[in-house]
């Protein structure tokens, strides 16, 4: 389930992504300025990693929705943890790609400001 703010950021990705390629279409009919093809490139690819994070989020949230009914008919209780540990699993990973170059700081801030919304921190 996602919250109105995870939402709205969603939608705001998703335009700017199509924004960036269509700028990059313009740009790679023009060839001029390399550096900016490269920005646009950059910027496309870290917002559909993020995107792609989320998604996968998405997915083990219902698996793990679905493991905590199970777990809860059978009377254990530790879905929240294993929920909220993959999200940090997750930040993690968007950090390390922030310090190896594959993403700025200011998508890796906003990605994990998100999924930190998430789990409530």
């Amino acid at each position: 389930m996602r919250s109105k703010e995870v939402e709205n950021a969603i939608k705001v990705m998703q335009r700017d992504i199509t924004d960036y390629k269509e700028e990059l279409e313009i740009e790679l009919e023009d060839r001029i300025d390399e550096q900016h093809i490269s920005y646009l490139i950059q910027q496309t690819t870290s917002y559909e990693t993020v995107l792609s994070y989320i998604e996968e989020l998405e997915e083990e949230t219902k698996e793990i929705e679905f493991d905590l009914t199970s777990v809860y008919m059978s009377g254990f209780y530790d879905g929240e943890k294993k929920y909220k540990d993959k999200i940090r699993d997750k930040i993690k990973e968007l950090d390390k790609n922030e310090l190896l170059g594959k993403m700025n700081f200011e998508q890796v801030k906003f990605a994990t400001d998100i999924l930190k919304s998430i789990i409530g921190e």
